[in-house]
């Protein structure tokens, strides 16, 4: 299963006797489930909590130092960039019509297909990893934009 079922201890196997490489079989199946059990898309909303949170990317087996440093990171990250991310999206729900039409809407289609991933497939860590730098500069323009407003205010 991946780290990020491993880390929150879901255990769950299913063997399937179609070749991994048939994703039309695997998207039915996935697809005949949600239509079994229609509550869980509302799950996978809440799971994008685990894009962020509770888990690290790559677990560390035991190596010393390794669990910590990759800690230290994520929570740095939460706390120094995730607040501006989030300041950026209300920007852009309050600003749409002016920000679709500049090169920063760019950012946010970059931003945001890892949390569309992450719905479709599940939360894990290591899916958003890449992504980050559009979230970096999402959260450092936001950051900027709120400092020119509060200076242009006093």
């Amino acid at each position: 299963s991946p780290p990020v079922f491993f880390q929150r201890n879901i255990v769950g196997e299913k063997t399937f006797d179609t070749p991994f490489a048939n994703a039309s079989y695997f998207y039915l199946h996935g697809l005949n489930c949600l239509l079994a059990n229609p509550e869980r898309i509302f799950g996978k909303f809440i799971e994008l909590y685990y894009l962020f949170f509770d888990n690290i990317a790559w677990p560390s087996a035991n190596q010393a130092g390794f669990d910590l440093a990759m800690r230290i990171s994520h929570s740095s990250f939460n706390i120094l960039i995730l607040p501006g991310f989030f300041v950026s999206i209300i920007l852009l729900f309050t600003r749409f019509k002016e920000l679709i039409k500049t090169k920063i809407s760019l950012l946010y289609i970059g931003a945001i297909s890892p949390l569309i991933t992450a719905v479709i497939y599940y939360a894990d860590i290591r899916y958003r990893l890449p992504f980050d730098g559009f979230i970096i500069l999402l959260s450092r323009w936001s950051y900027q934009r709120l400092y020119l407003t509060r200076k242009s205010f006093k």
